[in-house]
């Protein structure tokens, strides 16, 4: 992962994200109208997209081989074993929740995902409360992941900002808007934030998993507990993921969507 971030900026930039293609390379990202203190690298499965995001998820971007030796193929083999274990820890959330699996995994279109993976570099911050990522919750179903020994991020947590410590050959789970949605607020997700370094640089790697651009995301009746009724209105996930995109990309996008806007009560 250093390899890369470290390579010659002319490497970099010639697979610089874009407006239409959100893949690849990039080190001018909003979070709530704020400019991030990182430089990242998108990337998602080979040639799955489809019309309906056609206009912003495009295809894999990737640095010259001669240049970051292995990076592709290396890239492309923990993706997959992010997505493997995304699912075995989606199962037993679901299940324990008493939903059939195969169930959930047809509404939110697991055989199309929407998933990908994101390398971030966090140089050495000016100050010591330098904002690395502000503060946001994860768009889809949940997130791994990888974090190195650093430190810096934090969940919200009783109106305090609580350390979430490193923790050796582990990784973090995190539970998206879209797991909020499908199961109707039983499970939330967290708002968090990363705090980066003034004496280290740092690197994560979160794997996102996503519903199917084709989703139409609502709360799941075999997911209410005795009495409720729908506590979000559906949402049509590749609207709400494109104006996530811009949001991140365009500071000028207003508003920028959140899960709070599709609230019923």
């Amino acid at each position: 992962m250093d390899l890369f971030f470290k390579t010659p900026e002319s490497v970099r930039n010639a697979i610089r994200r874009r407006r239409d293609n959100f893949r690849g390379y990039f080190d001018d990202e909003f979070t709530k109208k704020k400019i991030d203190h990182k430089r990242c690298f998108d990337f998602g499965p080979e040639n799955t997209t489809t019309d309906v995001c056609s206009d912003f998820d495009q295809e894999n971007q990737w640095p010259d081989q001669e240049m970051v030796p292995h990076f592709k193929s290396t890239m492309k083999e923990y993706y997959a074993e992010m997505r493997r274990v995304s699912l075995i820890i989606i199962d037993a959330l679901v299940s324990a929740m008493g939903m059939d699996t195969a169930d959930f995994r047809e509404a939110v279109g697991v055989d199309t995902d929407s998933s990908f993976l994101r390398l971030n570099y966090y140089p050495l911050a000016p100050t010591d409360h330098t904002i690395g990522v502000h503060e946001h919750n994860d768009a889809g179903l949940v997130t791994l992941l990888y974090q190195d020994q650093v430190g810096g991020l934090q969940v919200r947590l009783n109106d305090e900002w609580a350390e979430i410590p490193p923790i050796a050959d582990a990784l973090v789970l995190n539970i998206g808007d879209m797991m909020q949605i499908f199961t109707n607020g039983r499970v939330k997700a967290p708002l968090h934030r990363v705090v980066a370094s003034n004496t280290s640089d740092r690197f994560s790697a979160p794997y996102f998993f996503n519903p199917s651009y084709t989703s139409e995301c609502r709360p799941l009746k075999q997911m209410f507990r005795e009495g409720e009724t729908d506590k979000y209105a559906p949402i049509n996930w590749v609207h709400f993921r494109r104006r996530r995109v811009l949001g991140d990309m365009i500071i000028e996008v207003e508003p920028e969507v959140q899960v709070t806007d599709y609230e019923t009560a």
